[in-house]
């Protein structure tokens, strides 16, 4: 996936023009600047159960767990297997959803004007609060995102997906005054509520939520979602000589970028460590196959907003993710259609005049070979990145997710 462009304050907007400090900053310099962020990756695992009246999943506020989750998956045999472990629960989410129409321009504090609700048509919902507390409540975020429902194209009407992309509007605790963004991804499940995973990625420019030491692994209360799969990923650039391109139309006004990136696998997991409290872990693994993503973005005409928390710009794109063994052939590939990518202008401390970025987004996987012929899911991811137009520079490192339909385990490490 490719993006477009922490601060809740109007930034001006990007426009196709390199900037001087490009001369001065290496690429290696800006990616290690771009990879200051922590990753909490947990699961959020449906009501067993529940209330009698708890048969809705739209406009009352919803309380849940949520659980430290690793999904490091690598290439095995001729596919690829996942990890799914899930820890012992370390903090809550709170949640209230909105249904809303497909042209309802969302924004925090904003009250929306709700829909009802329709299972067998793909539509529209606000995560109009979203509050997330790690440990005794006295770190975490409120947020506020928009989202889709995908129900299934066919089968048993028992369990409706939904993807949705969010920000960080307000931090307490260790998160005060931190920028960063979450993807919430699954399944809504009648009479249980949501079961899936929440992807948070936050800017962390002094290290003040990473862990410099390992935390200890998590100790699995579970491996699974029942008949779901989730694959976790780390994307970027092999370096500074490959180089992202304009993509034209056949008049010959730009229509997007084209961006190579490299696939690396991606552990994390998060845990109180001592006097420091919640703490982020997480280790990048060998390269196990490449990108090519596309996004329909012009540089010098983004679109409605301006990269504020109130106003950010959108995007959308396509990927392809293909995936190879040691010795080099391709067990397969997947391509992705994002619908739904939001970017926030932010500014790098250690570098304030870089045009820097950070971004969210999801998509349903539409095509795959190989080993994941027929695959079914929805793939997202949270971003950072410092982007200059081609020629000029273009840092970006992507921690993904994918949620894939498995009932029978295809994709999962199988455990004793």
């Amino acid at each position: 996936m490719t993006d477009q462009l922490t601060n809740s304050q109007p930034v001006p907007a990007v426009t196709g023009r390199p900037s001087s400090s490009n001369a001065t900053s290496t690429f290696e310099m800006l990616e290690r600047l771009v990879d200051q962020a922590a990753v909490f990756n947990a699961v959020i695992l449906a009501e067993q159960n529940p209330a009698p009246t708890r048969n809705r999943f739209f406009g009352i506020p919803v309380s849940q767990r949520l659980h430290p989750f690793n999904a490091e998956m690598k290439v095995t045999g001729s596919c690829i297997k996942a990890s799914n472990e899930i820890g012992e629960a370390m903090g809550t989410i709170t949640q209230k959803w909105a249904l809303v129409p497909d042209n309802y321009v969302a924004a925090p504090r904003r009250r929306p004007h709700e829909v009802p609700f329709d299972p067998v048509t793909s539509q529209r919902f606000v995560m109009e609060q979203v509050r997330v507390n790690f440990g005794d409540g006295n770190d975490g975020f409120i947020g506020f995102g928009t989202g889709r429902t995908f129900p299934p194209a066919r089968g048993r009407q028992e369990k409706l997906a939904v993807a949705g992309v969010g920000d960080i509007l307000q931090g307490f605790g260790k998160f005060h005054r931190r920028a960063g963004n979450f993807i919430i991804c699954g399944d809504l499940i009648p009479g249980h509520g949501f079961e899936g995973n929440i992807l948070i990625r936050v800017v962390d420019p002094y290290g003040e939520l990473r862990t410099k030491t390992r935390l200890t692994p998590i100790q699995p209360m579970a491996v699974s979602i029942p008949e779901t799969t989730f694959l976790m990923l780390r994307s970027q650039k092999k370096g500074p000589g490959e180089r992202s391109s304009f993509s034209y139309a056949a008049n010959g006004h730009i229509r997007g970028i084209n961006v190579p990136l490299e696939l690396k696998q991606l552990s994390t997991t998060f845990a109180f460590s001592g006097t420091d409290g919640v703490m982020s872990d997480i280790s990048i693994g060998e390269v196990m196959g490449k990108e090519v993503g596309f996004t329909a973005t012009d540089p010098d005409n983004p679109g409605p907003g301006n990269g504020s928390g109130e106003a950010p710009f959108s995007f959308q794109g396509v990927s392809r993710y293909t995936f190879f063994d040691r010795r080099g052939p391709s067990v397969g590939s997947f391509t992705v259609n994002f619908i739904e990518g939001r970017t926030f202008l932010m500014k790098l401390p250690a570098d304030p005049t870089q045009r820097a970025l950070r971004f969210a987004f999801y998509g349903p996987i539409i095509f795959g070979t190989g080993c994941f012929k027929g695959v079914r899911g929805i793939f997202y991811g949270a971003s950072g990145s410092v982007f200059e137009p081609p020629p000029g520079q273009h840092v970006i490192i992507h921690s993904y997710m994918a949620r894939l339909d498995d009932a029978e385990g295809k994709y999962r490490v199988l455990t004793n």
